[in-house]
Protein backbone atom coordinates (compact mmCIF):
# COMPACT_ATOMS: atom_id res chain seq x y z
CA UNK A 1 0.00 0.00 0.00
CA UNK A 2 1.34 3.85 -0.92
CA UNK A 3 2.73 5.03 2.62
CA UNK A 4 0.40 8.31 1.84
CA UNK A 5 -2.51 7.09 0.38
CA UNK A 6 -4.83 5.40 2.73
CA UNK A 7 -6.77 2.52 -0.51
CA UNK A 8 -10.28 2.73 -0.55
CA UNK A 9 -10.63 -1.06 0.71
CA UNK A 10 -9.03 -0.26 3.83
CA UNK A 11 -11.50 2.40 4.58
CA UNK A 12 -14.45 0.26 3.68
CA UNK A 13 -12.51 -2.38 6.08
CA UNK A 14 -12.40 0.29 9.22
CA UNK A 15 -15.99 1.25 8.88
CA UNK A 16 -17.02 -2.72 8.62
CA UNK A 17 -14.91 -3.35 11.80
CA UNK A 18 -16.11 -0.26 13.91
CA UNK A 19 -19.64 -1.35 12.73
CA UNK A 20 -19.15 -4.74 14.09
CA UNK A 21 -17.66 -3.96 17.29
CA UNK A 22 -20.28 -1.10 17.61
CA UNK A 23 -22.27 -4.06 19.23
CA UNK A 24 -20.49 -5.37 22.13
CA UNK A 25 -16.84 -3.42 22.49
CA UNK A 26 -17.14 -0.43 23.27
CA UNK A 27 -15.25 2.20 21.04
CA UNK A 28 -14.58 6.16 21.92
CA UNK A 29 -12.13 6.48 18.94
CA UNK A 30 -11.99 4.56 15.90
CA UNK A 31 -9.75 6.30 13.00
CA UNK A 32 -6.65 4.97 10.47
CA UNK A 33 -3.77 7.26 11.38
CA UNK A 34 -0.61 7.97 9.63
CA UNK A 35 2.69 7.17 10.86
CA UNK A 36 5.64 8.58 9.42
CA UNK A 37 7.85 5.68 9.37
CA UNK A 38 5.44 2.61 8.93
CA UNK A 39 2.44 3.49 7.40
CA UNK A 40 -1.27 3.46 8.28
CA UNK A 41 -2.59 2.13 11.54
CA UNK A 42 -6.21 1.63 12.78
CA UNK A 43 -6.43 2.97 16.21
CA UNK A 44 -9.13 2.05 18.44
CA UNK A 45 -9.49 3.56 21.61
CA UNK A 46 -11.71 2.32 24.63
CA UNK A 47 -12.67 1.99 28.13
CA UNK A 48 -11.64 -1.91 28.02
CA UNK A 49 -7.78 -1.01 27.97
CA UNK A 50 -8.04 1.04 31.10
CA UNK A 51 -10.19 -1.43 32.55
CA UNK A 52 -9.25 -4.94 31.36
CA UNK A 53 -5.23 -3.97 30.59
CA UNK A 54 -3.51 -4.74 27.31
CA UNK A 55 -3.72 -8.21 27.17
CA UNK A 56 -7.16 -8.50 27.94
CA UNK A 57 -8.25 -5.80 25.91
CA UNK A 58 -6.12 -7.42 22.39
CA UNK A 59 -7.59 -10.83 23.41
CA UNK A 60 -11.36 -9.44 23.51
CA UNK A 61 -10.62 -7.39 20.01
CA UNK A 62 -9.31 -10.23 18.36
CA UNK A 63 -12.17 -12.52 19.05
CA UNK A 64 -14.40 -9.70 18.05
CA UNK A 65 -12.75 -9.27 14.44
CA UNK A 66 -12.76 -12.88 13.59
CA UNK A 67 -16.21 -12.88 14.37
CA UNK A 68 -16.40 -9.77 12.12
CA UNK A 69 -14.02 -11.04 9.31
CA UNK A 70 -13.82 -14.46 9.63
CA UNK A 71 -10.45 -16.34 9.20
CA UNK A 72 -8.80 -13.33 7.83
CA UNK A 73 -6.44 -11.79 11.13
CA UNK A 74 -3.89 -10.45 9.15
CA UNK A 75 -5.74 -7.07 10.21
CA UNK A 76 -5.24 -7.31 13.80
CA UNK A 77 -1.58 -6.41 13.04
CA UNK A 78 -2.78 -3.17 12.02
CA UNK A 79 -4.41 -2.03 14.96
CA UNK A 80 -3.32 -0.27 17.75
CA UNK A 81 -5.83 -0.48 20.99
CA UNK A 82 -5.14 2.70 23.14
CA UNK A 83 -6.73 4.53 26.04
CA UNK A 84 -9.47 7.07 25.72
CA UNK A 85 -7.15 9.25 27.86
CA UNK A 86 -4.12 8.52 25.28
CA UNK A 87 -2.70 11.95 24.14
CA UNK A 88 -3.19 11.12 20.51
CA UNK A 89 -6.94 11.02 21.16
CA UNK A 90 -6.77 14.04 23.12
CA UNK A 91 -5.22 16.06 20.38
CA UNK A 92 -7.70 14.97 18.02
CA UNK A 93 -10.77 15.32 19.94
CA UNK A 94 -9.75 18.69 20.70
CA UNK A 95 -10.18 19.71 16.76
CA UNK A 96 -12.98 17.19 15.94
CA UNK A 97 -15.88 15.37 18.02
CA UNK A 98 -17.84 13.14 15.86
CA UNK A 99 -20.65 12.25 18.68
CA UNK A 100 -20.17 8.98 20.47
CA UNK A 101 -22.23 6.81 17.99
CA UNK A 102 -21.27 8.19 14.77
CA UNK A 103 -19.60 6.43 12.28
CA UNK A 104 -18.20 9.68 9.87
CA UNK A 105 -15.56 9.69 6.79
CA UNK A 106 -13.43 12.44 7.78
CA UNK A 107 -10.15 12.49 6.00
CA UNK A 108 -7.56 14.68 8.04
CA UNK A 109 -4.30 15.23 6.26
CA UNK A 110 -1.41 17.59 6.61
CA UNK A 111 -3.06 19.77 9.93
CA UNK A 112 -1.46 21.11 12.95
CA UNK A 113 -3.34 20.73 16.51
CA UNK A 114 -1.99 22.96 19.03
CA UNK A 115 1.39 22.81 17.08
CA UNK A 116 1.36 18.82 16.03
CA UNK A 117 1.53 17.98 12.52
CA UNK A 118 -0.72 15.18 11.69
CA UNK A 119 0.38 13.71 8.36
CA UNK A 120 -2.55 11.63 7.90
CA UNK A 121 -5.80 10.50 9.55
CA UNK A 122 -9.04 9.14 8.36
CA UNK A 123 -11.34 9.42 11.48
CA UNK A 124 -14.66 7.32 11.70
CA UNK A 125 -15.17 8.33 15.29
CA UNK A 126 -13.79 11.20 17.72
CA UNK A 127 -15.61 11.27 21.23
Amino acid sequence: MDRKELREDYIELGKKVLEGLNSDFAVTSAFWFLLPDSGWRFVVATPVLDRDGPAKAYETLQTKLSAILGTDNSFINNVSVVSPSNSLIKLLKSAINTGPDSISGIRFTGNVINSQYIEGAYIYRIS
